[in-house]
């Protein structure tokens, strides 16, 4: 019997059938697979059919043939590229990035691999790592238009790469002019850096290369939203719709802009067919919520709130549900219900309100004569404090103390987050917050709705020490405090309490039980934290008593003030600050005044003791407005101050300009131009700036030298 010799696979043949795979040609390199004296010895029918079931997106099927196919060729890179997809696929993104990572230790330019690990690594908010990939990616192969788009979506979420975003998205655009997607990137990349109008430019190409793209439309539309045309955002968004009619996110835009517009029944609907359009259930509930509870729908609201925070735990996201309180008082009304009037501290006094000094804006605001609401000093039993906002809750958890809410009376004015998402005119939810265990027996209520900002804590919280001072209260009385604080706050409490007291932080993620809690009024008419469209500052707004101002002020130069007769210029930067009001051409400024005698100073890298001492020593203090500028408060009487901001019907020009005014120095503002980046976030005012040199120049010529 003769021996039969093996049949040896033909390079040939199989080459064939690569040739067929990658020509798509799916069924045709199966049927070559099967054919006889054809060997699989190395997986490759497995693969083809496992590309088969991808087609008909069965992952299961997928996953089960690239088994096989692995266990003939456990390192093939296409092999472990597909299972990866499939996996990512099934949504077992953990699973797949280990995959991809196995690849390219082995195969360290596999782009597929750098390319997908990439896209899970921006998912998972590994934003450096994601980056690193893609740029190791186009130096292998620069003319990948995907990867291009891929490192826009990294970077465009980050602070202060807007321009970066932008730069890569007209690279893929540059290499495929005739595909939409580049367009698309483009767009959303320039209304986040702040230009709907060259945003909109660059999206109509787009709907001239793809008119039938729903998704282009749906740009279109936030484009108008950003520009302020409402009517033109929405007919684009009813061509996304006549396109797709299940297009969730035109659903959810539409439901933000008759929410806008106050139309809540449209709102509603809307929302509920973004709802109904989504792949996702966890997608436009918590919109759904605030559009309900501005119905005084609240038990509503609070229920779709809580099962859209169910979901997201399930996701494994940040949850947090809440709870509806429907009796909301002023500290003050509480009190004086209950048995327990309060202490006046400083009387209700007229103020008049100056008109601000713009360089840049023409405005027609006039004198205003204003009352600065009285100030006092009250005790509170059995309270729970809620340390995320200033809310306390007493009536057995049925009543919020929130002089906020009770004062300005609108919900909509009141800044949300997930601490407190929603408030009505007497009505607020808060985060359902578990009790801590340790009773404070008695304490100072010194928390605060802004606890981290400057500003805010200088004139809100440093000026209850009027009230404190008068009540005498027992040195052993601990003030009671937001949790981490910055030193410099620490300090500022040291300095007018004095290091006897003590200072309890207290932790915002529980309720906090204080038996006998000393409640200090703020000495100031509280302002709106945002403003619906057309709406601006009352000039009552951001008052402040003077006496309580005079008061923290003096103790602290007491102690630190300068004791030099230096005259100093301050240039007060911006340049650390790349969350939001960004000076983007400051150091073009900065060196205009550096020329005139100014010194670049830099509060946050400062002391609390020598920002005082700084600022006491200022004859002319200029910068980008900020939290740092409430240093002002220490600079002499006859103190010049130049504010460089922008124009906004939203901002509230009084805060500071009243300020000034208590310390007798002379304030105005240098108005730039707005770029609108944070307008699709509702905080347009926020947004970055610049300011021509000429303007900078001139202000110098007419404010700081004569």
């Amino acid at each position: 019997m003769t021996d039969v010799a093996p049949i040896k696979q033909s390079s040939t043949r199989r080459d064939e059938v690569m040739l067929l795979i990658r020509s798509n040609n799916l069924s045709a390199a199966e049927a070559l697979c099967l054919q006889p004296g054809y060997v699989d010895d190395d997986g490759t029918l497995q693969y083809v059919r496992a590309l088969i079931a991808r087609k008909n997106r069965d992952w299961d099927e997928v996953l089960l043939h690239l088994e096989y196919a692995l266990d003939c060729s456990p390192t093939n890179s296409n092999y472990l590229d597909e299972k990866g997809y499939a996996l990512y696929q099934q949504g077992r993104s953990a699973d797949a990035a280990r995959i991809y990572a196995a690849i390219l230790v082995d195969h360290p330019q596999h782009l597929n691999a750098l390319n997908n690990l990439a896209v899970i690594y921006s998912e998972q908010h590994r934003l450096t790592e994601a980056e690193e990939l893609l740029h190791r990616s186009l130096a292998i192969e620069p003319q990948q238009v995907t990867a291009w788009l891929n490192l826009c979506s990294a970077v465009e979420t980050q602070a202060a790469r807007e321009q970066d975003a932008v730069h890569y998205a007209e690279q893929a655009v540059r290499l495929a002019p005739t595909d939409s997607r580049p367009y698309l990137y483009l767009c959303k990349a320039l209304l986040r850096q702040g230009y709907p109008t060259k945003a909109l430019e660059v999206i109509s190409q787009a709907a001239a290369i793809d008119p039938r793209n729903a998704d282009i439309h749906y740009r279109i539309g936030l484009c108008h939203m950003q520009l302020e045309d409402y009517q033109s955002a929405a007919q684009a968004f009813e061509l996304a719709l006549a396109i797709n009619p299940r297009h969730s996110d035109t659903f959810h835009a539409l439901s933000e802009l008759f929410f806008s517009l106050n139309d809540l029944a449209a709102a509603e609907e809307a929302c509920l067919q973004a709802i109904a359009s989504s792949s996702s259930q966890a997608m436009y509930p918590e919109l759904l919520a605030k559009i309900l509870f501005a119905q005084d729908r609240y038990q509503e609201a609070e229920n779709t709130y809580n099962t859209a925070q169910e979901l997201r735990a399930r996701q494994n996201k940040p949850a947090q549900p809440i709870r509806t309180l429907c009796d909301v008082r002023s500290a003050e009304q509480w009190a004086n219900d209950n048995g327990s009037p309060p202490v006046e501290t400083l009387p209700e006094q007229e103020w008049e309100v100056a008109p601000p000094l713009f360089f840049g804006h023409t405005s027609d605001a006039q004198f205003a004569q204003v009352r600065i609401p009285h100030a006092y000093f009250t005790q509170l039993k059995n309270t729970l404090v809620f340390p995320r906002r200033e809310v306390i809750l007493v009536n057995d958890q049925k009543t919020a103390i929130y002089n906020c809410l009770a004062a300005l009376r609108r919900g909509d004015s009141i800044s949300k987050d997930n601490s407190l998402p929603f408030a009505a005119n007497n009505t607020l939810t808060i985060a359902d917050l578990s009790i801590s265990q340790k009773t404070i027996d008695t304490g100072i209520y010194m928390l605060s709705d802004s606890p981290q900002n400057y500003a805010h804590w200088v004139t809100e919280v440093l000026t209850r020490f009027h009230a404190i001072d008068q009540a005498n209260l027992p040195e052993q009385t601990p003030l009671l405090v937001n949790d981490n604080l910055y030193p410099q706050q620490i300090d500022s409490l040291q300095a007018l309490a004095g290091k006897q007291r003590p200072i309890i932080p207290l932790s915002s993620t529980s309720l906090h039980r204080v038996d006998h809690l000393y409640f200090p009024s703020t000495p100031i008419s509280y302002f709106q934290n945002k403003l619906g469209p057309g709406k601006s500052p009352a000039p009552a707004e951001a008052t402040f008593q003077p006496a309580a101002i005079a008061h923290f002020r003096g103790k602290l130069l007491e102690q630190f003030a300068a004791t030099e007769s230096k005259q100093r210029r301050l240039w007060i930067s911006r340049k650390n600050q790349t969350k939001y009001r960004r000076f983007l051409n400051e150091e073009e400024i900065e060196t205009i005044f550096c020329a005139h005698g100014f010194e670049l100073v830099y509060p946050e890298k400062m002391s609390f003791a020598e920002q005082i001492r700084t600022f006491s020593t200022a004859e002319m203090i200029a910068g980008g407005t900020g939290a740092g500028m409430a240093n002002m408060v220490f600079a002499p009487p006859g103190a010049k101050i130049l504010l460089f901001t922008v124009y906004h019907p939203h901002i509230n020009y009084n805060y500071f300009n009243n300020l000034a005014k208590i310390n007798r120095q002379e304030l105005a503002y240098v108005v730039g131009d707005l770029l609108k980046n944070f307008a699709l976030r509702g905080y347009e005012y926020q947004s970055d700036f610049t300011v021509p040199t000429a303007l900078a120049t001139s202000a110098i010529a007419n404010f700081l030298a004569r």
